[in-house]
């Protein structure tokens, strides 16, 4: 922390869009998540403008996690997606690399969901 504070650093923590929606079957990791995004804000206001401090909120991304559910599963999830498709994880890094940046200078204890749309979606 003592480098980051000097050099006016940035944290970005990784959470999930589970810490602003609702998934049936999906109670703890909800939870988890919840409690790192209030972290990110705890800890924003304890660094103050010395160190910002963000999280991306990733919804379907095209992980590892993903290579064994089925075509029909994966189609669904990019249907209920309003640009159409699940995220690749170079979605994740450019959002990432956005608020580590001086471009994001002005940004700090925020979530960023990052979901294609989805958690803004009437779409079920």
């Amino acid at each position: 922390m003592p480098l980051l504070d000097a050099a006016r650093g940035a944290i970005v923590i990784t959470s999930s869009v589970h810490a602003v929606l609702g998934f049936a079957g999906f109670p703890a990791y909800a939870a988890a998540k919840g409690g790192v995004t209030a972290l990110v804000r705890q800890l924003a206001v304890e660094y103050g403008g010395r160190i910002r401090v963000n999280a991306v909120a990733p919804g379907a991304v095209d992980t590892g996690l993903w290579v064994d559910a089925p075509a029909e599963y994966r189609a669904q999830t990019a249907a209920r997606t309003p640009v159409g498709r699940i995220g690749e994880p170079e979605d994740i890094a450019a959002a990432i690399a956005f608020l580590g940046s001086e471009d994001a200078a002005f940004i700090t204890g925020q979530t960023l969901v990052v979901d294609g749309g989805r958690s803004i979606s009437a779409h079920e």
